[in-house]
């Protein structure tokens, strides 16, 4: 399917707006943080909210882009609490409902009261949560390469992972030097070397950020993460501690029977491993999942028109 995408991109339109033309838009939350957001695709289509990771990917190839335009797509794309220019949250505010509120924000500020979500990795936990602060906020959820939380995962994860998880309640004084040095390391190597360190164990992956449109929009997307006048390692860092949240699985469970949830995951994500999906799948019967032989983490990048065709089933013309 990604090369129907990629024929497209070859004759891209002229409302594409160029990368570094890109200028996001400002909400303004309740308690007057100023909040951006990105508006992809078609800027007059059914709304769809995109998040983008904690690595900030919140740009899109140029092909994806038109794919979405062609289909009529507003793809609204927040940029995150103290990633680029958006007001960092207050330091007691709990993360996960802070996110959500923002996310409202965003979606209230844009004239939409509800869509449906695509999200790239642990982000599908967030998304639960604007569930859960806002029912019917979410129209349905489409989970690319998602992490979801389980009572198993520690069982099935990667050795490093387990480790994390089960030093959980140490992370608060061990993460932010960790945190600390990821962001060193990425600008020691430079941004292209360390997304290549970082994915090498997935072909896969690797092979997604060879293409130059998708390498590009990644790199530039992250520069709301670090670039050489900015850094989001704090953010970076409370996100990374939500994943262990002990509410997590029931507010994930919470979206049984209220919104209709597709996970699409493949099998070369180094995060999700094989055994990690399958516990995945036993523990949420209810999910619809989607499996990808020759797919990782930016199964997104991979398979758009998949992960597109999905959200528009729900959106509202």
């Amino acid at each position: 399917m990604m090369s129907a995408t990629k024929s497209m991109a070859v004759h891209a339109a002229d409302h594409l707006t160029a990368f570094e033309r890109d200028t996001p838009r400002v909400a303004v939350g309740p308690d007057g943080r100023h909040l951006d957001y990105l508006v992809l695709g078609d800027p007059n289509g059914a709304p769809v909210i995109y998040m983008s990771s904690e690595l900030g990917l919140v740009k899109l190839p140029p092909a994806i882009e038109n794919f979405a335009y062609r289909r009529g797509l507003r793809v609204i794309s927040p940029i995150r609490a103290g990633y680029g220019t958006s007001d960092a949250m207050p330091d007691d505010a709990d993360f996960s409902t802070q996110t959500a509120l923002d996310i409202l924000t965003v979606m209230k500020d844009s004239g939409v009261t509800a869509a449906p979500f695509i999200t790239m990795s642990a982000d599908v936990r967030l998304a639960a949560h604007v569930h859960h602060v806002c029912p019917g906020a979410v129209t349905a959820l489409i989970a690319t390469a998602g992490s979801l939380p389980m009572n198993s995962e520690s069982k099935c994860a990667h050795p490093v992972h387990r480790l994390m998880r089960s030093s959980a309640h140490h992370l608060v004084r061990l993460a932010p030097a960790a945190s600390n040095a990821s962001f060193g390391a990425m600008q020691r190597l430079g941004k292209k070397r360390m997304f290549e360190r970082t994915f090498a164990k997935s072909a896969d992956d690797l092979a997604v950020f060879a293409d130059p449109d998708t390498r590009t929009a990644m790199i530039e997307g992250s520069n709301t993460a670090l670039c050489n006048t900015r850094s989001a390692r704090n953010a970076f860092l409370r996100q990374r501690l939500s994943y262990h949240e002990p509410h997590n699985r029931s507010v994930m469970h919470a979206l049984k029977n209220a919104v209709p949830v597709h996970a699409l995951n493949g099998l070369t994500d180094p995060a999700v491993t094989p055994q990690t999906l399958a516990a995945q799948t036993k523990d949420y019967g209810w999910i619809n999942f989607y499996i990808y032989p020759d797919a990782g983490r930016w199964l997104f990048f991979k398979y758009p028109d998949d992960v597109l065709e999905l959200a528009e089933r729900y959106v509202s013309r």
